[in-house]
């Protein structure tokens, strides 16, 4: 099968998308599919150069990648880069239909982001194309516009991140629940060939901490709220050492005054760092991992943070929400839940990692058994596995999408 997947961002510089962009096409690649990741081109100083990209992602399996010849910057904005993408997007769309002409039913045209395939789905219906290519939107938040909910319904199949996705698209949109499926964001299957223990991690790093460290890694932008419970955290357990991932140099000079305001002498602020693969280290080396995201800042019914199963993976407990992206991966049983919102409830909950060992040791076993089975090679088996399963033609989907309110949920994980 060969997969062309449509990445609406660049890739010449690793951050969460792309990382999973990259990783989902290289699980296809694991399986045997001929993969081609097809992003733009953003003119950065500090660009990943291209025969690197792979190594910087951390990618063990090669695929093809082509990166759109497109004049765009960082101070470009989305709303271009978006627009010109899909123009550019046509030209690929035209060879990949002349150069697999005779076997169109092989080929999927896949993207996270609904308006990179309005094209593809537009002229296969224009061009009777019944029998393929497979057009697949894979879907990390339900997006109520009228374009995407073209493509959801025409698309020959929608993958949810998780089931909460899915069941809204059952709910609000009613897609028939065969076409849908869940991918989860997993690990690669090259993280579970490479844990490491706490001690050998501080040591790549040379981190010498003789308090408990509490451990977040990811985004960090100025008022972000994550980050200020975080922070906010750490002035009430002077007593931990904290350690945050992530910024530019603008945002870390932010946050060291914003804690030197309050009095806050225990965190660590690394920067942003350009090799993905130096982030593993920094979560093996903490002894408690938090991931507390705000409503305010993000859909917490959708976002699934693609740091969940990397955290999953090092032994460490995680405390974090119980919000309903996350009930695929996590549960009581693998996870310490707080109330979001509450920094006094995170402080709580951090506390209780560092102090209860053993249930902490207990929960924290727990997600590394878990997580073995969600690699992207396991699930894009099951999403491969799903694609054959498909009704290929669009008119008869949409026609059976307005009979299908009554069906029944896809049950929770499934594929």
């Amino acid at each position: 099968m060969k997969i062309y997947y449509f990445s609406p961002f660049d890739i010449l510089r690793p951050r969460t998308n792309q990382i999973s962009d990259t990783h989902l096409c290289e699980g296809f690649a694991e399986n045997g599919c001929d993969v081609e990741l097809i992003a733009p081109y953003v003119y950065r100083k500090d660009n990943v150069k291209k025969h690197r990209i792979l190594e910087y992602y951390g990618v063990r399996t090669a695929y093809k990648i082509k990166i759109l010849k497109t004049f765009f910057r960082e101070t470009t904005p989305d709303s271009i880069k978006l627009s010109i993408t899909c123009l550019y997007g046509f030209g690929v769309i035209i060879r990949l239909l002349l150069s697999n002409v005779l076997h169109l039913g092989d080929v999927v045209v896949m993207s996270r982001n609904a308006n990179l395939l309005l094209m593809p789905v537009f002229l296969k219906k224009m061009l009777r194309l019944q029998n393929g290519p497979k057009v697949i939107c894979w879907v990390h938040e339900v997006v109520p516009k009228k374009s995407h909910s073209w493509v959801y319904r025409n698309a020959d199949g929608v993958v949810g991140t998780n089931s909460a996705i899915v069941e809204d698209l059952l709910e609000k949109l009613h897609l028939p629940s065969n076409n849908l499926a869940v991918s989860m964001n997993p690990i690669a299957e090259s993280q579970i060939q490479h844990v490491m223990a706490k001690a050998a991690a501080r040591k790549v790093l040379n981190l010498n901490c003789s308090k408990p460290l509490i451990v977040y890694t990811g985004k960090l932008f100025i008022k972000q709220k994550e980050a200020e419970y975080i922070l906010e955290a750490a002035r009430q357990c002077p007593n931990f050492k904290f350690l945050l991932t992530g910024g530019k140099p603008n945002v870390i000079e932010y946050y060291k005054n914003w804690c030197a305001e309050r009095n806050i002498h225990n965190v660590i602020f690394t920067g942003f760092l350009n090799n993905y693969t130096e982030v593993r280290y920094y979560q093996f080396a903490a002894d408690v991992l938090v991931s507390y995201y705000s409503a305010q800042e993000h859909d917490v019914r959708y976002n699934l943070p693609n740091k969940i199963c990397e955290y999953m993976l090092t032994r460490n407990p995680i405390v974090t929400c119980s919000f309903p992206a996350v009930k695929d991966t996590l549960n009581a049983a693998n996870a310490i839940f707080v109330e979001p919102e509450n920094p006094a409830s995170l402080v709580q909950g951090i506390r209780m990692a560092v102090e209860n060992k053993e249930e902490a040791t207990r929960i924290a076993e727990q997600a590394f058994q878990d997580v073995k089975e969600m690699t992207f090679k396991k699930r894009t088996k099951l999403l491969l596995d799903f694609f054959q399963t498909l009704n290929f033609n669009s008119e008869n989907l949409r026609r059976i999408s307005k009979r299908a309110e009554n069906r029944s949920p896809v049950v929770t994980g499934q594929f």
